[in-house]
């Protein structure tokens, strides 16, 4: 029988606090094997070849080298995946996979977790302190390390793997108190341009790009608690003025990142690109399939905080310039997306496509920045009627994105308009005082804004708070992680609505693949 909706949420808690200690049950075991060539126990380094000895015909002779073999977690990774799947909300099992992936020196991976761990309704705040120390300790690697120019003619893998690189160094200079800003601007750009190139030599796997995008939606929730959190200690207060500083510095990322993959978009879907009356799928582009998950996540932060984006960008509300000159680039370069993707691919195109749950519904389900817009539907058909073909997963993506369009249009707070089947920006109310300066200097007049006094940070506070100021009452869970945080009054991000999101307990992502 089933429990009534009052515990319903805390049985299935029970549940998965059990599932994931089987998981902590599971890694201890193989940490401390040395069976079959592992490691040492407690090591997870690959034990110097050994030779065995053995007696032949006519003497000794050398058997051959034992075989190493790595330590293998799937079993733990199993149940803290079995955990975050049928609670997303709870932050606990992403914590645990990001002890894994330290395992494995993935550090791209352990900062996405620990980010992922925070940025749901029941954080795991442990990971906090972690996050920090991490970083801390990357950053400080990262100083001995040659600087290497990235090669044309390098394979692939090498290419990603300095990539991640990158990525975490980003991340690590986002929360270093002490970080050069001339170092903070060169890398950005570099990131930026970096990420551009690599998208465009279709060497970014599917999974790695919207991971990429996902981890600078957690710094950002993250860096702004951070901006907000109630504190009386010295250390407190310069890590709380350093947030508020790096607040706008990493949204100002996010809508480079963001644009990055609109303009991409919008050139696989020029009419020299797409061959004139070739069928739907046809006219997806092999560079436009790999972008159109993240243009759909992506799509539905841009939803939930547009009036968030406004405020922090209204030019009489002292703006960061950079914010203001991106977004101002942003919105007309969208609304060239929005155009070209609406008459490539018309509604009477799409309409007919049979709703089923996508990849992103189920893997970021509980995700806070994405404010439940990003959720699994509620009816689906069961058994083979749930399983698309991979094509009609791409045109309900393309689908999802022009729905997003027509509530972006309809709204006050951004420029994006509609008419005679053209989109069209309105860039007067994103007008910059610096649209000819260099992007340097934007990012660099941000931070110096800041240090002097302050206004940018109170603005973004203001912006968010005046988004959270409608909710006039609040549910235990919410009061729960208000005083796990320590945040005082209107200082939550996000509007927690009454609805539930249970996933299937069945379902694995593709997106846990190494």
């Amino acid at each position: 029988m089933a429990p009534p909706p009052d515990q319903r949420e805390k049985k299935i808690a029970s549940l998965v606090k059990a599932i994931v200690s089987l998981g902590d049950l599971a890694r201890y075991k193989e940490q401390y094997n040395e069976r079959q060539g592992r490691p040492k126990a407690g090591s997870e380094d690959l034990p110097v070849a050994r030779w065995a000895t053995t007696k032949g015909n006519g003497g000794n002779r050398r058997a051959g080298e034992e075989l190493q073999r790595p330590r293998n977690y799937t079993r733990a990774m199993a149940c803290y995946t079995q955990a975050r799947l049928l609670y997303p909300e709870s932050g606990h099992a992403f914590h645990q996979m990001a002890i894994l992936c330290s395992y494995q020196a993935d550090y791209f991976g352990q900062i996405l977790n620990y980010y992922r761990s925070l940025c749901v309704e029941h954080p795991f705040t442990t990971a906090s302190d972690n996050l920090v120390h991490l970083l801390t300790k990357l950053l400080e690697a990262s100083k001995s390390e040659s600087m290497e120019s990235a090669s044309d003619e390098e394979i692939p893998r090498t290419a990603i793997d300095r990539f991640k690189r990158d990525i975490v160094k980003l991340h690590a200079l986002w929360r270093a108190k002490r970080a050069s800003e001339t170092e903070l601007v060169a890398h950005t750009q570099h990131t930026l341009a970096r990420f551009n190139k690599l998208l465009y030599e279709r060497i970014l796997p599917i999974g790695l790009i919207i991971k990429i995008y996902i981890a600078a939606l957690g710094a950002h929730r993250t860096i702004s608690i951070l901006a907000r959190k109630s504190t009386g200690t010295d250390a407190g207060k310069r890590t709380k003025v350093h947030a508020q500083k790096m607040e706008g510095v990493v949204l100002t990322h996010i809508m480079e990142l963001h644009l990055v993959l609109v303009k991409l978009a919008t050139e696989q879907l020029a009419p020299e690109v797409v061959s004139p009356g070739v069928s739907p799928p046809e006219r997806i582009t092999a560079v436009l399939r790999r972008i159109l998950q993240t243009l759909r996540v992506a799509s539905k932060w841009l939803i939930g905080n547009q009036d968030y984006l406004y405020r922090a960008a209204n030019p009489e509300k002292s703006p960061q310039p950079g914010l203001t000159r991106v977004l101002g680039e942003f919105w007309p370069a969208y609304a060239q997306f929005a155009t070209a993707l609406s008459s490539t691919f018309p509604k009477d195109v799409v309409k007919d496509i049979q709703r089923v749950q996508l990849e992103e519904d189920v893997e970021f389900a509980g995700f806070t920045p994405l404010k439940k817009l990003l959720k699994p539907p509620e009816k689906l058909p069961t058994g083979i009627a749930n399983q698309a073909h991979p094509n009609d997963e791409y045109l309900l993506r393309i689908r999802d994105i022009l729905k997003d369009l027509f509530a972006l249009v309809k709204s006050n707070v951004n420029p994006l308009k509609y008419q005679g089947g053209v989109y069209m920006s309105k860039t007067e109310l994103f007008k910059s005082t610096a649209e000819t300066s260099a992007r340097s200097n934007d990012i660099l007049s941000s931070i110096n804004q800041n240090n002097g006094n302050g206004n940018t940070a109170g603005h973004l506070k203001a912006a968010e708070d005046d988004d959270i100021a409608s909710v006039s009452t609040e549910d235990p869970v919410t009061m729960a992680m208000r005083t796990t945080l320590e945040l005082s009054g209107n200082d939550l991000l996000d509007e927690m609505d009454d609805e539930q999101i249970l996933v299937q307990p069945g379902a694995f992502s593709r997106m846990d693949a190494p």
